[in-house]
């Protein structure tokens, strides 16, 4: 009855469980384990925890970080760990180890995975989304300067170019007026979507603020800072903004600045 209620315990848990003695070898473990892992063969079949980790360690992205660490849990049979195990294919688990003891004594140890893939996703998707203009799903204002400062401090030691265009849209104010915010609010996330698809991946532009736009171009020295510039304004120029039976042309005007060693 005990050990059926221990069975029980096991497979209640949400983490994966697994129970080695003094010895390495595998006591007890449960379903979420075998899942978690994805384990072929039985885990009885295996015996020793060493055999087991050879088994599994295929999958994670540092094999080598992931033995050495039980390696080192085994040589310090009172050490509690917790770490992070990342995956191939993009998963994740904590890892917690720590001593069994019965009556004082050591008799092996316990390790708890769990799988905190979507806690991670949705930690990085909340990220994003604070680094996000709300109304243009741009770079929002502290985030632009981040970019700015980084890209900077990298520029300084390499040497490489650097160059920073501020673009305001012309009459803002008038189209406000005249159509509404409604419309100004469309001519502002128009304006972004087309400044964001003219850059490179290795650029950022985010909006500064109103209707104003910062853009950070990487290795770019001042001979092509005029012609990416030129770029931008073509790209916003391009077509009007249409809304409803509305035809709402646009301009920008840009103020383009270069590092020294561009």
């Amino acid at each position: 009855e005990r050990t059926e209620t221990l069975r029980a315990t096991l497979e209640a848990t949400a983490d994966g469980i697994l129970v080695v003695d003094s010895a390495g070898n595998i006591v007890a473990h449960n379903q979420k384990f075998e899942a978690m892992w994805a384990v072929q063969e039985p885990i009885p079949k295996l015996l020793d925890h060493r055999l087991l980790s050879d088994f599994v360690k295929s999958q994670v992205r540092d094999p080598v970080a992931f033995i050495s660490k039980f390696v080192a849990v085994y040589a310090d049979p009172k050490a509690k760990t917790d770490d992070v195990i990342e995956f191939k294919n993009g998963r994740a688990f904590e890892r917690h180890s720590e001593p069994q003891t019965v009556k004082g004594r050591n008799v092996g140890r316990v390790w708890g995975f769990r799988d905190i893939t979507e806690l991670r996703e949705r930690n990085r998707q909340l990220q994003e989304l604070a680094r996000m203009d709300s109304l243009t799903s741009i770079r929002n204002r502290r985030s632009i300067f981040e970019f700015l400062s980084s890209e900077l401090a990298r520029a300084q030691r390499s040497g490489d170019s650097l160059t920073v265009i501020m673009a305001d849209l012309d009459r803002f104010k008038e189209i406000n007026d005249h159509y509404g915010h409604v419309v100004g609010d469309a001519v502002l996330k128009e304006t972004a979507q087309r400044l964001r698809s003219s850059i490179r991946v290795s650029d950022g532009v985010g909006r500064y603020g109103g209707e104003e736009f910062l853009i950070v171009l990487t290795d770019c020295d001042k001979g092509s800072a005029r012609s990416r510039a030129e770029e931008f304004r073509r790209s916003i120029e391009s077509r009007p903004v249409s809304w409803e039976v509305e035809e709402i042309g646009i301009t920008c005007s840009f103020g383009v600045a270069c590092t020294r060693n561009g």
